[in-house]
């Protein structure tokens, strides 16, 4: 944050008090005031301004250097809002605010999408589970009762067995990497 950035925000207060001083000047000058007083009226006016203006900025700047390096030795950054000290000024709090906002409806987010993903693996998982209790049930029966018929039907069963374990691993390994997709673009 430069300088020059801070003294931008003070500028409509600055040139406020510059139109008052010269009209201040002007009217002091109608009424024959001498010069000198005027100057040295100016003169402290000026001085209270710069002494204000010194202390205003230099707390603004050392309170957004103290944002800055807060927010750069965190390792969570969506944590932000929930450490930072009071908000000092108005518009820190906006933004205290909208950054809370902003981190709670993320968690929100990601809460929901975990939910929404555990529910589809246990979804998966119970759907395998009912698929192969029958197959598993017909298996035995193949097993038990040995003809050419049931070894072709055992030939199938397998093949739609190992089918299963298929989508099964596929679906766990979608799960792990979409998992390791939300983790890094949480971080």
């Amino acid at each position: 944050m430069k300088i020059t950035h801070l003294i931008k925000d003070h500028m409509p207060s600055i040139l406020l008090n510059v139109l008052a001083m010269l009209s201040f000047s002007v009217f002091l000058y109608a009424v024959n005031l001498s010069g000198g007083v005027i100057l040295i009226m100016l003169t402290v006016w000026v001085a209270a301004l710069l002494f204000y203006y010194g202390i205003s900025i230099h707390q603004t700047r050392r309170r957004q250097l103290y944002l800055l390096d807060l927010a750069e030795n965190l390792d969570k950054k969506y944590l932000l809002a929930e450490i930072v000290s009071e908000p000092y000024s108005s518009d820190e709090t906006v933004f205290h605010k909208l950054f809370t906002m902003s981190g709670k409806s993320m968690m929100e987010q990601v809460g929901a999408a975990n939910r929404e993903s555990h529910e589809y693996r246990e979804y998966v998982e119970q759907w395998i589970h009912d698929i192969k209790t029958p197959i598993s049930g017909i298996r035995l029966l193949c097993d038990n009762n040995k003809s050419e018929w049931t070894l072709s039907c055992l030939c199938g069963i397998i093949s739609y067995l190992c089918h299963l374990r298929i989508f099964l691993l596929h679906q766990r390994w979608a799960a792990f990497h979409k998992g390791k997709i939300c983790q890094t673009a949480v971080q």
